[in-house]
């Protein structure tokens, strides 16, 4: 019999996002949540973003665009960035998390590494 149960997914949020989240309210930060465990869950429900920030997704919920880090094979994600969309702003979602990828890349992809540790994942496939 089948289980009525949704899988587990754990979504970790950096600082800087968790703010914003916290900002914009219960109703918002649980849809990107729950959007960001649908991503994570079926990649192709979210849209791949380009360029830089190829191999993390887009989750949006109102006005709010919010930048994760997931790889297709594990119900873990990372939101790096998220913030009201402002095109051309230097607070644009997606430049931030640009400029926290060219600051501190290593670091957020580091965090993102010990969340898949954490969950149980080895490295190996």
């Amino acid at each position: 019999m089948p289980s009525s149960r949704e899988p587990t997914v754990e979504i970790r949020v950096t600082e800087s996002a968790g703010r914003t989240l916290a900002k914009a309210g219960a109703k918002v930060r649980d849809g990107i949540l729950r959007k960001a465990k649908a991503v994570v869950l079926n990649p192709r429900a979210g849209k791949p973003l380009t360029g830089a920030l190829k191999g993390y997704y887009r989750v949006t919920f109102g006005r709010i665009r919010a930048v994760l880090r997931c790889d297709g094979k594990t119900p873990v994600g990372l939101i790096v960035a998220a913030l009201p969309r402002s095109a051309g702003s230097t607070l644009d979602p997606y430049t931030v998390a640009e400029r926290a990828l060219q600051s501190g890349g290593k670091e957020i992809e580091a965090l993102f590494l010990d969340h898949l540790r954490a969950y149980g994942w080895t490295g190996e496939d």
